[in-house]
């Protein structure tokens, strides 16, 4: 079961970056006549929905790896809404009906911005605090809930995250070009100072 937990994570976030790939965006938008709004929706039930899925099927791996306590059940919560304020806050720097796909873009651009590359709010202080948020949020589910599979996700999520930035981060560099070169060389990626 570890294996098949190992195998669906990193083929659901190979996908995550495959699907967001501009090449494979152009080729539905061009190809198969599919709007960016649609794209956009269809994409963000798929990352949710599979997102749902393989955590409901992470618990079944319910074997614990250290025996929980208070201490580490408050150490979880405060990371799960420390991670969850970030991602919030994160989120809330894009026009969210937009970014979902609930409304169509405003501008022909490719990402969700619609005043261009974001650079205020927590993007002032590392260039991805969604993923941030997201790693902070997990990690703390580990610490109420540490059982192989909740782990299994958090070593391939440790996995996919700089693979999932440098595909994010080419995209942004084709989108705004020696801006975003500008912006990357003076904001870190994940933790404010650090990295």
């Amino acid at each position: 079961m570890y294996f098949i937990l190992i195998a669906a994570w990193l083929f659901y976030f190979f996908m995550h970056s495959f699907l967001a790939d501009l090449k494979v965006k152009d080729f539905f938008y061009n190809s198969l006549s599919i709007s960016h709004q649609a794209y956009r929706l269809l994409y963000n039930i798929f990352a949710l929905g599979g997102l749902t899925a393989l955590t409901i099927f992470s618990m079944r791996a319910a074997d614990y790896t250290f025996q929980p306590s208070y201490l580490t059940f408050a150490i979880g919560c405060i990371m799960i809404a420390a991670g969850g304020r970030i991602m919030f806050l994160s989120a809330k720097a894009f026009d969210l009906p937009e970014f979902l796909g609930l409304k169509p873009f405003k501008e022909s651009k490719t990402g969700a911005a619609e005043a261009g590359l974001i650079q205020t709010g927590l993007y002032r202080y590392v260039r991805h605090p969604l993923y941030s948020g997201t790693l902070l949020f997990s990690v703390g589910l580990f610490f109420i809930y540490p059982i192989i599979g909740l782990g299994i996700f958090l070593a391939c999520m440790a996995v996919y995250i700089p693979v999932g930035i440098h595909s994010e981060e080419k995209k942004l560099i084709e989108e705004y070009g020696e801006e975003y070169l500008i912006y990357k060389k003076k904001v870190k990626s994940l933790i404010p100072g650090v990295l």
